[in-house]
């Protein structure tokens, strides 16, 4: 019982202070703290969905592309920008290059894309290998 009364009168203190602390210590926490992003980051827990298909064509004045969706056999528009990644799974496909440009890639080339559920945005376009 006596460590209970100093819990109570320590987190009473506490909340007097206005301390971080008191908040952790009351909720059971270890005191830890969620930071907002430091500017310019993107959100590292953003949702991602896979999808593989085939690609159908690149706008890059809209900063868009379109891929068919193999399981759905439907189109699927998603949107581009300079940090998404266009890569190779192979790199013998294109001269021994595992980084690729976006205008290297065909119509109708296989395709694994990683895009962000919230906003459509690709993180990464991989030109599958060629059987």
């Amino acid at each position: 019982m006596p460590n209970l009364k100093r819990s109570i009168i320590l987190l009473g203190l506490l909340v007097a202070l206005g301390s971080d602390s008191a908040i952790a210590l009351a909720s059971g926490g270890g005191g830890g703290a969620i930071a907002p992003p430091r500017p310019g980051a993107s959100d590292a827990f953003a949702m991602t969905k896979t999808v593989k298909g085939s690609f159908v064509k690149l706008d890059a004045e809209k900063s868009t592309l379109v891929i068919k969706d193999a399981n759905k056999n439907q189109e699927l528009t998603l949107t581009i920008n300079k940090k998404t990644r266009f890569r190779a799974e192979d790199p013998k496909d294109f001269g021994g290059r595992k980084e690729l440009k976006a205008d290297e890639i065909a119509s109708n080339t296989a395709v694994k894309v990683i895009y962000q559920e919230i906003d459509k945005a690709v993180v990464e376009i991989k030109v599958l290998k060629k059987s």
